[in-house]
């Protein structure tokens, strides 16, 4: 039931599950761009050990709960900002403990 449950948050409501990348801080000497990334969740099954794979990091998000938005910080090189705007992410996870899933999501097209 948890797996049609979610199903059904996320095809009824394409906000069930959202994320921002928000640039907070930037080192011109250390060429260090610290992004941070909030991920919001408004489904009604917990999502167990939640994480985010982008340009080879992993950010662990853990148990992410009906209503909750959790952020964590992305810290790349200046020089790769351009490439995280084209690389896809994977989004890892168990729908409350049960069934484990990955998505993969592609990049968008990047242009100056």
């Amino acid at each position: 039931m948890p797996l049609i449950q979610f199903s059904l948050d996320v095809l009824n409501n394409p906000e069930a599950l959202s994320f921002k990348f928000s640039v907070i801080d930037f080192d011109v000497r250390e060429g260090i761009v610290k992004i941070n990334v909030t991920t919001s969740y408004r489904g009604r099954i917990t999502l167990k050990d939640f994480k985010i794979v982008v340009m080879n990091k992993t950010l662990d998000f853990g148990d992410l709960r009906p209503g909750s938005d959790v952020s964590r910080i992305l810290s790349v090189s200046m020089r790769d900002v351009k490439r995280l705007l084209s690389k896809g992410l994977t989004l890892e996870f168990s729908i409350n403990g049960l069934y484990y899933v990955t998505i993969t999501l592609p990049g968008g097209k990047y242009s100056e």
